[in-house]
């Protein structure tokens, strides 16, 4: 097994922003990469980059030709992590072990659809099967049997806090883009009914099972929005920018706050004494709170993890074995057929 692993461990935001591949960019990797020969999953989030094979050979190549970086930024950032350590990081991640906030519960959703979605176009092998299927069990084991994820906290609820410190408290109405994603969604509902919002849709009809009380505005008309909320949250997958600098027009002097939680940002903007300015990488410190508290039970984590990853290997000695019975079996079969030819 082998992972390249470019994290919020490794690499500051400025270069993961260059990993957070679209999904057609992580379909065209792992078109690669089949190509080559190699089977892979490719999982991308606001704060990762994995990409995991069955295969030791070199996945370097396939990765910055589609990333864009170079072999240098590669060796700086990326984390290579070949055999029991590739296994030990993604059973890990899988438990939210590897999270910015520890014990999360959106990785493991999104290595789940990374996994499913790469196996239904054939990118995968029984080798990469069985590793998924047991780290997937692993994680759900230990969201079972320990109170790593007993109270909650995510990325979205932090930001959310951090955001309500900087304006004193209160918030009297907040504009938020890309409600319809895991992170925006999240605050959406943590803000629904405690003041007014409002959330930008690309399509009419679009806006169904939003909380009552919510207005829905045209994303193409969200500049002029921005000027009435004391809060402005930004959390799409967008590759582009979707508030842009020059275009921000703020008429009323009051205290605002710009919530990015995207990666790569979506927001361009220059804070000033009454403008905020929060992303992913500046909730580190209330993340690594968050992380004392549940450290104690991120132990009990481990000796679960362990034994999957054992199963692991054991499935694997197996099925080596059974792979290595068959080919002498099959050389034997031949040899005797040679030779009641030769007679």
């Amino acid at each position: 097994m082998q992972i390249i692993s470019v994290s919020h461990e490794t690499a500051p935001l400025s270069v993961r922003e260059r990993f957070a591949l679209t999904r057609e960019k992580q379909l065209k990797l792992m078109r690669s990469l089949y190509g080559s020969g190699i089977r892979s999953v490719v999982i991308c989030t606001c704060n990762r980059f994995e990409v995991c094979t069955s295969s030791d050979s070199d996945l370097r190549p396939s990765v910055m030709d589609i990333t864009g970086c170079t072999a240098e930024e590669l060796e700086r950032y990326a984390r290579i992590k070949t055999g029991r350590d590739a296994a030990e990081h993604l059973f890990k991640t899988a438990a939210g072990l590897k999270s910015m906030v520890l014990g999360e519960d959106q990785i493991l959703g999104q290595i789940k659809r990374a996994f499913e979605e790469s196996r239904e176009r054939g990118f995968t092998d029984s080798e990469l099967n069985t590793f998924f299927r047991l780290a997937v069990t692993s994680a759900k084991r230990i969201k079972t049997e320990t109170l790593l994820s007993a109270t909650p906290v995510s990325m979205a609820g932090i930001g959310l806090k951090a955001a309500k410190e900087a304006l004193g408290g209160k918030i009297s109405s907040a504009f938020i883009i890309g409600a319809g994603g895991k992170t925006g969604s999240i605050i959406l509902k943590d803000l629904a009914g405690a003041c007014q919002v409002t959330v930008t849709v690309r399509r009419s009809g679009a806006a169904g099972g939003l909380p009552e009380g919510t207005r829905t505005v045209s994303y193409t008309e969200r500049y002029k929005y921005i000027d009435e909320a004391d809060l402005i949250v930004s959390a799409t997958s967008a590759p582009h920018r979707t508030l842009e600098r020059g275009r921000i027009s703020l008429k009323t002097r009051k205290k605002r706050v710009f919530l990015d939680m995207a990666v790569p940002p979506d927001i361009d903007m220059e804070p000033d004494e009454n403008t905020v300015l929060i992303n992913v990488d500046m909730l580190r410190k209330a993340a690594e709170e968050n992380n004392l508290k549940k450290a104690d039970e991120a132990k009990r984590a481990l000796p679960i993890i362990e034994k999957y990853i054992d199963e692991y290997y054991g499935w694997l000695e197996r099925k080596k074995l059974y792979e290595y019975k068959n080919r002498n079996k099959d050389k034997s079969s031949g040899n005797a057929s040679g030779t009641a030819c030769n007679a």
